[in-house]
């Protein structure tokens, strides 16, 4: 048939009438929202932008990232909605559906990258899960050397490893029976951390001289524009924050319903995930301006702080915003919504790749509560020497 011929010879899709599906427009939006918003927002995006910065501000970076939004991710991600929904199909069985068995190898190949994300990926989760703990029940560190402590005796502990536990344990019970818990979960932690993130972001605006972050991220300096390895960075970053071609967006829209619309869900997610990394860019130098600005230090002083990644680029997110956040009124506060956000970004993200893997398996015959068993536990065994 013509529709045939227009998707590559593949036959026509399944009907949808006994699939399990998004029951609503707002879950399926809120669980592509999850998908992507991540610690990759959060926790690497300031840093990737302090790093690539001039002497003179951050605007011209950030104008190759928002370039890189339309020349890479947004065609990228519409090519999954469009082959996931379209196919009904996970990484590997899209390939073999359009190309051919021949090809399996390539949808393949995506499964297990996507695992050994996973494996790091509920490692950082876990260490959020721990921060966030930590800021509930204990004071905020005074000094440099008393951050990097903390840090180290968390590292010394049983924590981390329990910590990962915890968070490989949580998604896998979050997928336990596919889209319906996904969509449930999503529903919840979703809208908390978007509340979380742009209150504190709010907040971080109305602190002494936050002006002086704002001011010098949205300050141009052509100087960038020079350097390969910035529009580099730059691409990277905004692939990282999207998610484009990681498969995600693929394996939960097969359960988009034929009226969700491919275009819209494929501008608006990836466009609202970046809006959201530039909260967290402008959160973070805010904190950061108004409280060195406060404490004597000039703005040449404060940008190395920014780029500083410390051990497993830890430095900015788990050594230096509990250091800033104990100088501030309602600091202990405003760290555990920080801290919170985090982990939610990161849990939501994380069920994503579980989903995607245990999709894969329940596809090649392996019944949905198994599945679910088996990525757990290969996921933390994946994790452990990471810790």
């Amino acid at each position: 048939t013509c529709r045939e011929a227009n998707m590559g010879g593949a036959s026509a899709p399944a009907d949808d009438s006994e699939a399990p599906m998004f029951t609503s427009k707002l879950g399926l939006v809120l669980s592509c929202l999850g998908c992507v918003i991540g610690t990759g927002n959060i926790w690497r995006f300031p840093r990737i932008v302090a790093q690539n910065s001039g002497e003179n501000g951050g605007l011209a970076f950030l104008l190759v990232w928002a370039l890189g939004l339309w020349v890479w991710s947004i065609p990228v991600i519409l090519i999954e909605y469009a082959v996931g929904r379209y196919s009904r199909k996970t990484v590997v069985g899209a390939f073999e559906h359009f190309h051919g068995p021949w090809f399996l190898w390539m949808g393949g190949w995506m499964a297990i990258a996507t695992l050994g994300v996973a494996g790091y990926y509920s490692v950082i989760v876990g260490w959020c899960f721990y921060y966030t703990i930590f800021s509930c029940a204990n004071e905020l560190p005074a000094t440099l050397n008393d951050s990097r402590m903390e840090w180290e005796n968390m590292q010394d502990s049983p924590w981390p490893i329990a910590c990962h536990a915890i968070g490989c344990f949580l998604a896998g019970l979050s997928i336990i029976k596919g889209v319906k818990t996904i969509e449930t979960v999503n529903k919840i932690i979703v809208p908390t951390l978007l509340v979380t993130v742009l209150f504190s972001t709010g907040w971080a605006l109305s602190l002494q001289y936050a002006y002086e972050g704002l001011t010098f991220l949205f300050s141009f300096d052509g100087s960038v524009l020079k350097t390969p390895q910035a529009w580099i960075d730059a691409i990277t970053q905004n692939a990282w924050d999207t998610g484009a071609g990681d498969g995600l967006f693929l394996t939960y829209a097969t359960y988009m319903r034929r009226h969700d619309g491919i275009v819209s869900m494929g501008t608006v997610t990836p466009v609202a995930n970046n809006f959201v990394s530039l909260c967290c860019g402008i959160l973070t130098f805010c904190n950061v301006f108004s409280v060195l600005s406060l404490t004597g230090y000039s703005r040449k002083e404060i940008l190395p702080i920014l780029k500083d990644s410390g051990p497993a680029s830890t430095g900015l997110t788990f050594i230096w915003m509990p250091l800033l956040y104990a100088d501030m009124a309602a600091g202990r506060f405003l760290a555990v919504l920080f801290f919170l956000s985090l982990a939610f970004a990161g849990f939501s993200s994380l069920i994503a790749t579980f989903e995607l893997l245990a999709l894969v398996l329940q596809n090649m015959g392996v019944p949905r509560i198994p599945s679910a068993i088996v990525v757990t536990i290969v996921t933390f065994a994946i994790g452990v020497p990471q810790l």
